[in-house]
């Protein structure tokens, strides 16, 4: 679990010291698929998140390890929009900024400790996630 916080952290220090420009222009380079993007990240952080609705957090341990997924889930949708693995710059693009967005209110669901707010933050995930779906999973 540090290995994963070192890396999106260094990858946020380097998006926070380019241009929207320069990032366009190839600074990252994508390594893993989507689909090894989603077994590592994606899956497992959003069952994580899926999985508090009926498993409330005991303990600050607990709700740090689910702000924790909340947080790769969201730094998941970047990654899905670096190099080869953005399909296109319309709808793909659309579609992770949804699972960003919803991910960013699980991150503060979690540091407020409110299952409420996790719940409606699960239900944005599961949306963002099945909207993607819809529009790229090979039927």
């Amino acid at each position: 679990m540090r290995i994963v916080a070192a890396l999106l952290s260094a990858s946020l220090l380097v998006a926070g010291c380019s241009s929207p420009a320069e990032m366009d222009a190839g600074q990252f380079k994508a390594i893993g698929s989507v689909m090894e993007l989603m077994r590592a990240f994606t899956i497992p952080s959003s069952d994580a998140i899926f999985k508090a609705q009926s498993e409330t957090p005991q303990d600050d341990a607990g709700w740090r390890t689910l702000q924790t997924h909340a947080l790769i889930l969201a730094e998941s949708g970047n990654l899905l929009m670096i190099g080869e693995r953005a399909r296109d710059s319309g709808t793909w693009r659309k579609d992770a900024r949804a699972l960003i967005d919803a991910s960013v209110s699980a991150v503060n669901a979690a540091r407020a400790r409110n299952i409420e707010q996790l719940g409606q933050a699960a239900d944005a995930i599961y949306n963002a996630c099945e909207g993607c779906h819809k529009d790229y999973l090979p039927k």
